[in-house]
C-alpha cells in the first residue's frame, strides 16, 4: 500500500509519459481486493473502501496521461471496460469521451454521453455533472 501510494504521488510531479508508467508500476502492485486478509469484517469494509477509492483514480489517471501523450487509441480499448465496471464514475465516461473526440470517432462520444445521461439518471436520478 505504502510503495502504491509513493509511486501515486511520484507520478503526480513527473511530466505525462514517465507519470504513466510510475502509474502503471503502482497499479501492477495490486493484487485482488485490498485488505482482503483482514480478520475484522468491519476495518475490511472500511479500509477497503478507501484503497479502492485511491485505485480506480489511478486507473483513471494512467488514462489520462495516456491521453495527454497523444495515445487516445490505446487508451479507448481500456477506457471502454472500466466505464462497462464502474458505470456511475463520470471521470471515466470524461476520459473515454475524450479519447474517442481525439481518434476523431465524435458520434462515438455523443452517443458515450448519451449513454451516461440515461446511466445516471435510471441509477441515481440526476443529469451528469458540469464536466461531463
Amino acid at each position: 500500500m505504502h510503495r502504491f501510494r509513493q509511486l501515486v504521488e511520484r507520478s503526480r510531479m513527473e511530466e505525462p509519459a514517465t507519470a504513466g508508467e510510475s502509474l502503471a508500476r503502482a497499479l501492477e502492485l495490486w493484487q485482488g481486493p485490498a485488505v482482503a486478509d483482514f480478520v475484522d469484517e468491519g476495518l475490511r469494509e472500511l479500509l477497503a473502501a478507501g484503497l479502492e477509492e485511491e485505485r480506480l483514480a489511478a486507473v483513471e489517471a494512467r488514462f489520462r496521461c495516456d491521453l495527454r501523450s497523444g495515445r487516445a487509441e490505446v487508451a479507448v480499448p481500456g477506457l471502454t471496460e472500466h466505464v462497462a465496471a464502474h458505470p456511475l464514475r463520470e471521470r471515466g465516461y470524461r476520459l473515454l469521451m475524450g479519447a474517442l473526440r481525439d481518434c476523431g470517432r465524435r458520434a462515438e462520444a455523443l452517443a458515450v454521453f448519451q449513454n451516461a445521461r440515461q446511466t445516471l439518471a435510471e441509477a441515481l436520478g440526476t443529469d451528469p455533472g458540469p464536466e461531463l
